[in-house]
């Protein structure tokens, strides 16, 4: 299981050894000292979420619920840039809800580029197409999980 620090966007992952805060693969988050601390911000373990990795897909973009609705963001495309915008009529962002992260995917399901958010910033970024004919845009909610869409860029 995988758990997101509420203040930045350090992700404490129970499957990966980290060699710098000498903890070892598969140590459970429960498991870790009282006293453990975000390695980034210094958050205090007790404010730390659990990250829910199963991907939302919408079945219709044209019929989506109140809570996808939250989380696709506007975009619009031209020249080969993607720009979105995830705004505070949309998702309005707390310090236990709010975007951390918005990624950009290929057709092969290769993250090629992506952007971090703090819950007091603006979610809203440019991403170059560089070319793809297609595309997956995931937005990614600490209390809500992942959000998706693919794009085609004609």
């Amino acid at each position: 299981m995988k758990y997101h620090c509420s203040w930045c966007s350090y992700i404490y992952d129970e499957s990966i050894w980290d060699e710098d805060l000498n903890i070892e693969e598969n140590t459970l988050f429960d498991n870790l000292p009282n006293d453990f601390f975000c390695p980034f911000c210094e958050t205090h373990k007790d404010d730390f979420i659990l990250f829910w990795e199963e991907i939302n897909y919408p079945l219709d973009v044209r019929c989506l619920t109140p809570k996808e609705q939250e989380h696709f963001p506007k975009i619009s495309i031209f020249w080969e840039k993607l720009s979105f915008l995830i705004d505070e009529n949309t998702h309005n962002s707390k310090k236990d809800n709010f975007i951390f992260k918005v990624s950009l995917y290929d057709d092969t399901w290769d993250e090629i580029d992506f952007k971090k958010f703090n819950f007091w910033d603006e979610v809203k970024w440019d991403f170059d197409l560089d070319y793809l004919d297609s595309f997956e845009l995931r937005v990614f909610c600490i209390k809500e999980g992942i959000f998706s869409t693919w794009f085609l860029n004609k």
